[in-house]
């Protein structure tokens, strides 16, 4: 969709969450922007084929700066979770397959992508927490 231009010093965030591996639908209805704030469930449970399928969408995004925050659906991302979830991990999703996760996030995703846990970025001036 087209918005109108942001007035000159101003910085437009597009923020969208709980896409749930459905990123890709997105491509048409994303607003021009200069941040987009991507705040949690961009995958199913987790799995590294859907956090590197999400990664590589949001590298091919014209946003200057991508950010993420992991949801509760993102279980990869919180190694604590999975430990306690036993032998079995959750849905099946193993301490292996959820090593080094943000790391093939960024990896995939490219120098634009930051990705958030537990601490704070600032962007534009903007503190995202």
């Amino acid at each position: 969709p087209e918005l109108p231009p942001p007035k000159q010093g101003m910085v437009r965030f597009v923020c969208i969450s709980d896409t749930h591996g459905c990123h890709r639908s997105l491509d048409s209805l994303l607003p021009r922007g200069d941040v987009l704030l991507h705040a949690g469930d961009f995958s199913c449970i987790g799995r590294r084929r859907e956090v590197e399928d999400f990664a590589a969408w949001l590298g091919s995004l014209p946003y200057a700066r991508k950010i993420v925050i992991a949801g509760n659906h993102d279980a990869s991302f919180d190694k604590a979770f999975i430990e306690e979830c036993g032998a079995g991990g959750f849905h099946g999703l193993s301490l292996q397959e959820a090593d080094d996760i943000d790391a093939a996030l960024l990896a995939v995703g490219g120098r634009s992508v930051t990705y958030l846990q537990d601490q704070e970025v600032e962007v534009h001036g903007v503190r995202i927490w």
